[in-house]
């Protein structure tokens, strides 16, 4: 999520096939070359990032879910061959790349673009329950309570269907949730966190909080008590109206 607070992410990966001290080696080499370019454009990056937390995405459509995308032009990428040896530590058969390159044209997936998306809304009402708080502290995210109950006009997301994948990925298994906001006069109880979406970590909040994201709350497994006591409505609500006074 380092994108989403406005920062610049690297991914550093090596061939799975090299034996560990390359794989040392050509990690090494390539954080020596993100560390030079990073001295070599520090103002830009600097600028870069000072920027993107001025910047308010409140009314601009904000990515939800995404897909690679597929290159226009095929590329060229080098092959290899394998061999299968054991491996001196454990006695287990491994893979091991041979020094052979083989120039294959073909398309790439290096980027993503938006398969979902939302219009960033004002602000988010959040039910005050203890797991949604720390997770918001967590990140840093910046979040007031309401001082008293308060009628506001906004939306509330009406669930159509709640599915969890059948393998699980980092110990838990992704729910995914579908439907729609709907306009509503929404009776929020003092004590609701309310969390704007102005601020450095506006995307953060957009992820984290909307229904539909692949990294929301839900989908991470957090509100399963949560949702199994209020079908078919969201705990989260949205509006884009100011909110009243606020502690």
């Amino acid at each position: 999520m380092i994108g989403l607070r406005n920062r610049l992410g690297i991914l550093s990966e090596t061939f799975s096939y090299l034996p560990f001290q390359d794989r040392i080696k050509a990690a090494r080499r390539f954080v020596e070359e993100i560390c030079n370019y990073a001295q070599m454009h520090s103002a830009e990056i600097i600028q870069a990032a000072a920027d993107a937390d001025r910047q308010s995405i409140v009314g601009r459509e904000i990515g939800l879910r995404g897909r690679a995308v597929k290159s226009a032009e095929q590329v060229e990428i080098l092959l290899t061959e394998l061999t299968t040896e054991k491996n001196p530590y454990t006695g287990q058969m491994m893979r091991r790349r041979l020094d052979v390159r083989k120039p294959e044209m073909m398309y790439q997936y290096i980027s993503f673009e938006s398969s979902e998306t939302t219009v960033a809304p004002r602000a988010y009402l959040v039910p005050a329950l203890r797991f949604a708080q720390d997770r918001l502290e967590a990140h840093g995210i910046t979040f007031s309570r309401l001082e008293q109950a308060a009628t506001i006009r906004g939306e509330q997301f009406r669930i159509e269907s709640s599915t969890q994948a059948e393998r699980e990925y980092e110990g838990h298994r992704e729910r995914a949730l579908t439907g729609k906001w709907e306009p509503a006069e929404l009776n929020v109880p003092a004590g609701t966190l309310v969390v704007p979406v102005d601020q450095p970590l506006g995307r953060l909040v957009v992820m984290l909080l909307e229904p539909r994201s692949q990294d929301c709350l839900a989908a991470w497994g957090l509100m399963e008590d949560v949702l199994a006591q209020q079908p078919p409505l969201y705990p989260v609500l949205r509006t884009s109206e100011a909110v009243p006074a606020i502690r």
